[in-house]
């Protein structure tokens, strides 16, 4: 059985989400750590991480390759779980549940966009964005109307039937976007969903991110390396160390014109780190997602 976590009190009341009432945090990290055993010793690719994340937030985390930014992604959607620390979503202790429950979890309550799409090649776009539905226990009949819903309002309206191979790479991207929205997740993770893009279509795409997180008041974190999209981010945290920094105040003075500059200001947790406290950096051989 679950157990429930209270999220650490905040030092004064925050502000509420970007258009959305007051309220606390959806994902709550206190103290998030992951080693891996090495020849050597123990390799601490995170150490001590604290994150608050907030409905209808946008969040983009940068950092260097190799500091841990995918083993981050892969913790806070349970798809590993951590040497050390807690992890609450809507309050409950995500790691208190067995591997069925929390796979079960991640379908529920978590989407996943991944910078390949992994989408199913054999599928249309349709079929590819109701298979979490599907995987849920749901029909296709009463998948197919919210599936293309999703797809036309991606501007993919027109191309529901065709297979991946038979789309473009932002088209593939955005398939993948809606896949990842198809059961209604509070909680979108995305690792460089522009990464593979053309300027134009990557453009498309930020702005697509920010207009989902608000009207559907749903989280977003996104690992990027991309400063358009990460000035378009309400908060920008800089993975160092092991550790989250909050770099936003730096990016909004460097941000392009098409930046953030007009948004609201955005909830911001107690638990960070300020803009240049930050720690050594850990060594870490590869950014790649571990099991």
């Amino acid at each position: 059985m679950s157990t429930p976590i209270e999220a650490a009190p905040a030092a004064g009341p925050s502000p509420p989400a970007p258009d959305s009432p007051a309220r606390g945090a959806i994902l709550v990290g206190r103290g998030l750590g992951k080693s891996y055993p090495t020849a050597t010793g123990e390799l601490s690719v995170l150490r001590g991480l604290d994150l608050d994340v907030y409905p209808g937030q946008l969040v983009a985390v940068v950092g260097e390759s190799g500091t841990g930014k995918s083993t981050l992604l892969h913790l806070l959607g349970a798809l590993d779980r951590p040497t050390e620390g807690t992890l609450a979503f809507r309050g409950e202790d995500v790691f208190a549940k067995g591997d069925e429950a929390l796979a079960a979890f991640r379908n529920r309550s978590i989407g996943f966009v991944f910078q390949f799409h992994h989408l199913l090649p054999e599928f249309s776009a349709l079929e590819n964005v109701a298979m979490p539905a599907l995987i849920a226990g749901g029909t296709f009949e009463t998948a197919d109307g919210r599936a293309r819903q999703l797809l036309t309002g991606l501007g993919l309206g027109a191309r529901m039937g065709h297979r991946p191979s038979q789309l473009s790479g932002g088209e593939q991207q955005r398939v993948a976007v809606a896949r990842a929205l198809m059961n209604e997740p509070g909680l979108v993770l995305m690792d460089e969903p522009s990464g593979n893009l053309d300027t134009a279509t990557a453009q498309k795409l930020h702005d697509e991110l920010l207009r989902l997180s608000r009207d559907a008041d749903q989280a977003f974190v996104v690992v990027t390396h991309n400063p358009t999209l990460a000035a378009l981010a309400d908060r920008v945290l800089s993975l160092d160390g092991g550790r989250l920094v909050d770099v936003t105040a730096s990016y909004r003075a460097s941000a392009p014109a098409a930046g953030a500059s007009a948004l609201p200001s955005p909830p911001v947790g107690p638990h960070l780190a300020a803009d240049g406290d930050r720690q050594p950096a850990a060594p870490e051989p590869s950014d790649r997602p571990r099991s």
